[in-house]
């Protein structure tokens, strides 16, 4: 898996991005969504959209770095 998400450290490296962690504010709407599709990570809100991939505040993972 190949993956282009990175940002910069305080060390002012790029470093990738292998690891995320979607939160939401105290509101009780369940339209929210978030996780892994296509190598990226994904946030979707709004409309019918549910929680149905990653428990908001659980962590979600890239599995594999390799090239």
């Amino acid at each position: 898996m190949k993956m282009n998400s990175a940002l910069i450290g305080i060390n002012g490296e790029w470093q990738p991005l292998t690891k995320a962690r979607f939160t939401a504010d105290t509101n009780h709407g369940t339209n929210i969504d978030a996780g892994i599709d296509s190598n990226r990570f994904f946030l979707a809100t709004g409309g019918d959209i549910g929680n149905k991939t990653v428990p908001l505040r659980e962590q979600v993972e890239f599995e594999d770095q390799s090239d």
